[in-house]
């Protein structure tokens, strides 16, 4: 994990994963769709896809910031 990552992977008392947001301090969300109870090939590879998202963004709004 980097430290510009906003999302990380937690295994749950229940032994499934849940998609941690650690701007917000709760489980991440997709759409509607809570990122809990997951396996933990299905938590890491949504928690990939969103960290991804998530320094896509940063980075087209520093771009933006940087060009105004």
């Amino acid at each position: 994990m980097s430290t510009t990552d906003r999302y990380d992977v937690i295994l749950d008392p229940t032994d499934t994963w849940t998609v941690w947001d650690l701007i917000n301090n709760e489980p991440a969300v997709f759409g509607d769709h809570l990122l809990a109870g997951l396996s933990e090939v299905e938590a890491n590879a949504a928690r990939d896809v969103m960290n991804d998202a998530w320094r896509r963004l940063r980075e087209s709004a520093k771009l933006q910031i940087d060009a105004a």
